[in-house]
């Protein structure tokens, strides 16, 4: 852009009002947002649902196991 084009260009809060090209380009990123972050949500449901399916069906639990001397293995291998 020439110096010449760049004094034709208003800055954003300068321009006429008729001028909404700005509102809408930021209005558009906004709607694309939001219907990302609404597909993540999503996503992100499935998974967890998925998640706790496997859990159930591998038998993994949130409990610590802790193991005593009782529980150890004396096979002879070390």
């Amino acid at each position: 852009m020439t110096q010449e084009n760049k004094d034709d260009v208003l800055p954003l809060g300068q321009q006429p009002e008729g001028n909404l090209n700005s509102f809408n380009k930021i209005s558009n990123a906004f709607n694309v947002l939001m219907g990302t972050i609404t597909s993540l949500k999503s996503t992100i449901k499935s998974l967890k649902q998925e998640n706790e399916e496997l859990k159930k069906t591998l038998g993994l639990t949130e409990e610590t196991l802790i193991l005593t001397n009782d529980m150890e293995i004396n096979d002879g291998h070390q």
